[in-house]
């Protein structure tokens, strides 16, 4: 549950037994809910781009499921995917990408127009008729996309676990933050931190260069070259990132993208709730990281 400024419990006005991902009071938005589901099956299409796409199948025998008990949290459900993306990017993974996605979709949710398809299965749905057929189609959705998506979740939240860790003298995510994978990078930021910077000597002597800032230059750069600084151990950095903690939290606070909300009423309660139209698990637990405060929250990795 969300924490208010007191670190005090927020309870959510959502149906628990139907709803997830509900929030309130971040960042001045509202509560905001959607509703998960999922299909049991979906086939790897490809494109008319030529790219791979999945389509849910709804169909009779494969009617969509609403998990009533058997669903995530929001924090479990940003620990899933984070879990998905390190195995798919992975070196030592032999499984097919579109399979891992597709069957992390058929084991927890839907992962885009999530809202919007939501609305058409409602109790006029009929899946028998042409209603199926569009829910097929409006569930369609590029393999490629949500690998993208899951990338770039999957590093941002590494950023925020490895600027966690500077705050309590654990360096270890950070140090490994930029590391390549197989599909992802990691952001580069605490890369300058490992290497070890010379002091020049306040009294260094310039008389030669007879007041030209280009032949000063040069003796920084001599005395630097004849001055060495001592490399730290691996896996240690030379200058501690958590003097730029303002500059780096920054940073991640960019990472996060814009969002264009709207309101509508939640018919569970009656209640007013920011809301997109086609939200997906990327926008969703994209959300889910301002919640970060100074220092951040328990790491979401963690269960």
């Amino acid at each position: 549950m969300p924490l208010n400024w007191n670190d005090e419990t927020i309870p959510s006005e959502a149906d628990k037994t139907t709803d997830i991902l509900g929030f309130k009071e971040i960042g001045g938005i509202g509560q905001l809910i959607y509703h998960p589901f999922r299909f049991k099956k979906y086939e790897l299409d490809i494109d008319k781009s030529d790219d791979y796409c999945a389509t849910p199948f709804c169909r009779p025998g494969y009617e969509p499921i609403f998990p009533k008990e058997d669903f995530l949290s929001g924090q479990g459900l940003l620990t899933s995917l984070c879990n998905l993306a390190m195995q798919i990017n992975s070196f030592d993974n032999k499984i097919p990408y579109t399979q891992l996605i597709m069957e992390w979709c058929t084991n927890n949710m839907h992962p885009y127009n999530i809202d919007f398809i939501y609305s058409e299965l409602n109790e006029s749905f009929d899946i028998n008729s042409f209603d199926a057929e569009m829910v097929e189609r409006d569930g369609t959705f590029e393999i490629n996309t949500f690998l993208d998506d899951l990338g770039k979740l999957y590093t941002a939240v590494m950023f925020y676990v490895a600027l966690e860790g500077v705050c309590i003298a654990d360096d270890e995510a950070a140090y490994d933050l930029s590391k390549e994978g197989k599909y992802f990078e990691g952001y580069s930021f605490f890369d300058k931190y490992k290497h070890p910077i010379v002091a020049i000597p306040d009294d260094l002597d310039y008389g030669d260069a007879k007041g030209n800032l280009i032949e000063e230059m040069r003796i920084d750069n001599e005395y630097i070259k004849n001055h060495p600084a001592e490399k730290p151990p691996t896996g240690e950095f030379a200058t501690t990132p958590y003097d730029d903690y303002d500059e780096l939290r920054n940073a991640l606070i960019d990472i996060i993208p814009e969002f264009t909300m709207k309101l509508k009423v939640e018919f569970n309660d009656g209640y007013a709730l920011a809301d997109s139209r086609y939200f997906s698990y990327y926008d969703g637990d994209m959300l889910l990281l301002p919640g970060a405060r100074s220092p951040p929250v328990p790491s979401p990795l963690r269960t």
